[in-house]
């Protein structure tokens, strides 16, 4: 799948530099990741419509606590707590590239697949 990369058009904020498929531009375009996922019969898991569900009531709350208070002493729900330790995670990484003077001011070399994987790498 990589190798059909080099034969693609992509734009800075390609979705595919994220490691995102876009579904519906890959069948529009009969893309040759399209082909190459048919061809390892993996086609059938791209193309499956995602279901979203829904978050606990307090997520957007507790998302607000961790950034008022710099994820300082914030206390984790016990129920759903998983989601809470990854929510305050999150948060923490993305606290820190905010004081990242690369992302203060506009850069040339600061896009969105930059910023997504500095944000992965920081969650690490």
């Amino acid at each position: 799948m990589a190798g059909t990369l080099s034969t693609m058009s992509l734009s800075p904020n390609d979705l595919i530099l994220s490691g995102i498929l876009d579904v519906p531009t890959l069948k529009r375009e009969k893309s040759p990741i399209m082909k190459e996922l048919k061809k390892a019969k993996l086609w059938k898991l791209v193309n499956e419509p995602i279901e979203f569900l829904s978050s606990p009531d307090d997520v957007e709350q507790f998302v607000i606590k961790c950034i008022e208070n710099k994820n300082h002493n914030i206390k984790i729900p016990k129920k759903h707590a998983s989601l809470f330790v990854r929510i305050k995670n999150l948060v923490d990484s993305i606290l820190k590239l905010w004081k990242n003077p690369e992302y203060q001011t506009p850069q040339p070399n600061i896009n969105e697949s930059t910023w997504g994987h500095n944000v992965l790498k920081t969650y690490n």
